[in-house]
C-alpha cells in the first residue's frame, strides 16, 4: 500500500522523491466520532487526492496515476485537480475513452460556459485553475493512444496524439442576451439536451469498435509556474472532508491502528477487479536516501527518484 511504503521515509527523504507511479484506489476509514458507538457504522471513503494529504513534505515533479476503466474515475480526476497538492505535474491514465466523459454533476455546474466552443480540456482547466493560486494559469492536455497497446504505453510521446472532445452548443449563449421568463425553459431544455448527449455519446463509445475502446487516454495537468505545490501539514481551509481535517493531529500509523479495518480498507473493486491494470514493473530496492541509489537503469530517460506503489 502506498501510504505504508512512503510513510516510513523521513520527511527530508520523502521531499526528495520526484516521481511516483500508483494505481488509483479508495481508502475506507471509520469515522472517529461514531466508531465506538453501538451500531456505529460511519465510514469515510478517501480518494488518492486526500490520501496524499497524509504525506506532508511531498514535492513531486510528476505523479502518474493508473486508473481503472470505471465511471467513478472521473470523480477521482476532478478531486485530484481541485485538491492539487504535492505534485507539479499529474499524468492521469484511463484504460479507454469511455471513462473520460464527465459526470452529470460536472456538466451541470458549468452550464453557463457550454456555448459551442467548449471542450473537455477547457472544463478540466477551469477546475484546475480554481485550486492553483499562481497567477500563471495551469494547463491541462488530453492525449489518446494511437492504437491499442499494453497499459502505460501512452507515456511514450510517439505513441499518442492530442485528443479533443468538442461539446455541442445547447443554446445557453441566448441566456446572456435575455432576461425573459423563458430563460428557465431554455435552461431546462438545454440541460435535457446535455444529458441526452452524454448518454448517447457514452453509448456510442461503448458500442463502437473494440479497438477504439482499448485506446488508453491520458490527462496531463501541469501547475502554473511559481506555484508552491509542496504538501503541507495543515488542513486545507476549504476542505472540511479531508483526512487532515477529520483526523487532525494523527499520523497514518495512528489512523490505521485506530480506524482502519485491513480487510475492507482498500476498495473491494480495486482488490478483486481482474481487469485492473498492472503498473509497469520497476526494480525494488531498500535504501535510506534516494541519492544513494542509481536510478539510471530504472528510468533511463528520467534519472530522478521514482517509487512504484501497487
Amino acid at each position: 500500500m502506498m501510504l505504508d511504503k512512503l510513510h516510513r521515509l523521513r520527511k527530508s527523504t520523502l521531499s526528495q522523491v520526484r516521481r511516483i507511479r500508483t494505481l488509483s484506489y479508495k481508502l475506507h476509514v471509520r469515522d472517529p466520532q461514531t466508531h465506538n458507538l453501538e451500531n456505529g457504522t460511519g465510514c469515510h471513503s478517501f480518494g488518492l487526492a486526500r490520501i496524499l494529504q497524509l504525506l506532508p513534505g511531498l514535492h513531486l515533479d510528476t505523479l502518474t496515476v493508473f486508473a481503472r476503466d470505471h465511471d467513478e474515475e472521473i470523480y477521482d480526476l476532478e478531486e485530484m485537480l481541485l485538491l492539487a497538492g504535492g505534485w507539479r505535474e499529474l499524468r492521469f491514465i484511463l484504460a479507454g475513452p469511455v471513462a473520460l466523459h464527465m459526470s452529470m454533476d460536472l456538466v451541470e455546474d458549468r452550464l453557463e460556459c457550454w456555448d459551442g466552443h467548449y471542450t473537455l480540456q477547457n472544463m478540466w482547466e477551469e477546475i484546475f485553475s480554481s485550486s492553483d493560486e499562481c497567477t500563471a494559469h495551469p494547463s491541462v492536455d488530453i492525449y489518446k493512444c494511437n492504437k491499442p497497446q499494453p497499459y502505460g504505453c501512452i507515456l511514450g510521446p510517439a505513441q499518442r496524439h492530442n485528443y479533443e472532445v468538442l461539446l455541442p452548443d445547447f443554446g445557453y449563449s441566448a441566456l446572456f442576451d435575455s432576461e425573459s421568463d423563458g430563460e428557465h425553459l431554455v435552461i431546462a431544455d438545454g440541460r435535457a439536451k446535455q444529458w441526452n448527449w452524454i448518454r448517447d455519446e457514452r453509448r456510442h463509445l461503448s458500442n463502437g469498435p473494440v479497438e477504439e475502446q482499448k485506446k488508453e487516454v491520458m490527462v496531463v495537468a501541469t501547475r502554473g509556474t511559481g506555484d508552491d505545490y509542496k504538501q503541507t501539514d495543515e488542513p486545507m481551509a476549504y476542505d472540511d472532508e479531508g483526512m487532515r481535517s477529520i483526523y487532525c493531529g494523527l499520523s497514518w500509523w495512528e489512523i490505521k491502528h485506530l480506524y482502519v479495518d485491513d480487510e475492507f480498507s482498500i476498495s473491494q473493486a480495486h482488490v478483486h477487479d481482474a481487469r485492473r491494470p498492472r503498473i509497469p514493473q520497476l526494480r525494488r530496492a531498500t535504501y535510506e536516501d534516494p541519492e544513494e541509489y542509481d536510478w539510471s537503469d530504472v528510468l533511463p530517460l528520467e534519472k530522478k527518484p521514482c517509487f512504484a506503489c501497487d
